[in-house]
């Protein structure tokens, strides 16, 4: 029977940014680039191919491939795309989608710097699962622009000097970057993490932050553990957290706080169909960019501190007149 072997099975994201020498193809130095993930593709492949040597000789040479993130200039839709390069994370797949971090002056265009986000993937790409630590690199997409030198992380954060337990055996959930007040500048990334070795079919996981501030230099961005999902009440019964892989979605709620919602889970194999365990849908406020006068400016992000809506209907369409139960009280 036949069995598809995947390659590229990454969602690529598309995004703009003033990284090129001014030319006819980038005015101003304005470019597309697409970054495509390969996903659970392209890991550890060995070809035997021509390699050209220093004296202009060729000679076959077994070549090993590792899953990883292609970049490319497709600003012009009439050329081919031009390959700038490539991100790797050696023994793990490029699973999660990776967050765009500008901080850019939306007035006045200064500072002009555009970082990619990566987060680290699993190990094992059959049971999804990782040995290694939660980890965070931070590109400058400008050092892919006709590099002399390998392109190098900018940072790199790794999770376990955060917490020695959420931190470890652990790979990335998708990322985003928040820009709440629209000033061009990024203020956090945020991100979920899945957390197995791939001895058990549970996974946990939990939810993380790396505060920018807006500060173009990355080396002063600060990374936190936002939520942990450790959560054993009921039959919940979540001793290393809940899996987060899908990229969170920002707003703001009615009063103008920086919201993040997400939802916990996974789906990347048989194994996780069979799975019972509960999940939740989250939102929370993230008190750490809140004016130091707000009223939840002091608001530690816990389990303790949030407000369980399971029990909340809200019945009929008119504002007026729809009724809103299940409302939690004050104690």
């Amino acid at each position: 029977a036949y069995k598809h072997t995947y390659y590229v099975a990454g969602s690529p994201i598309a995004f703009d940014a003033k990284v090129f020498t001014a030319d006819d193809t980038h005015p101003e130095g304005w470019g597309t680039i697409l970054v495509v993930p390969f996903r659970l593709g392209g890991g550890s492949i060995t070809v035997n191919a021509p390699v050209t040597n220093a004296d202009k000789s060729t000679s076959a040479t077994d070549l090993t491939f590792d899953s990883a993130y292609v970049l490319m200039d497709i600003t012009n839709p009439e050329l081919p795309p031009s390959i700038l390069g490539e991100i790797t994370l050696p023994g793990t797949w490029t699973v999660s989608a990776p967050a765009v971090v500008v901080m850019r002056d939306a007035a006045s265009g200064t500072p002009n710097k555009f970082y990619l986000a990566v987060g680290s993937g699993p190990t094992d790409a059959r049971k999804v699962s990782s040995t290694q630590a939660l980890r965070v690199n931070v590109y400058d997409v400008a050092s892919f622009i006709n590099p002399t030198t390998k392109p190098i992380p900018a940072k790199t954060f790794d999770l376990s000097g955060i917490s020695a337990t959420d931190g470890v055996n652990s790979f990335a959930g998708d990322l985003i970057a928040s820009d709440f007040n629209l000033d061009g500048k990024a203020e956090a990334v945020y991100f979920g993490s899945v957390l197995g070795d791939g001895s058990s079919t549970t996974f946990g996981g939990h939810f993380w932050r790396l505060l920018t501030n807006g500060d173009q230099d990355a080396t002063k961005w600060t990374a936190t553990e936002m939520l942990r999902l450790t959560d054993t009440s009921g039959s919940v019964n979540a001793t290393n957290g809940m899996p987060v892989t899908v990229r969170p979605t920002l707003a703001r709620n009615d009063r103008g706080a920086p919201m993040v919602y997400f939802g916990t889970g996974r789906l990347f194999n048989s194994a996780d169909k069979a799975t019972a365990g509960q999940q939740r849908i989250f939102g929370l406020i993230d008190t750490a960019l809140l004016p130091t006068g707000d009223a939840q400016a002091a608001t530690p992000i816990s389990f303790s501190t949030l407000i369980n809506v399971t029990g909340i209907s809200v019945n009929g369409t008119d504002p007026v007149t729809q009724k809103v139960t299940g409302l939690p009280t004050d104690n």
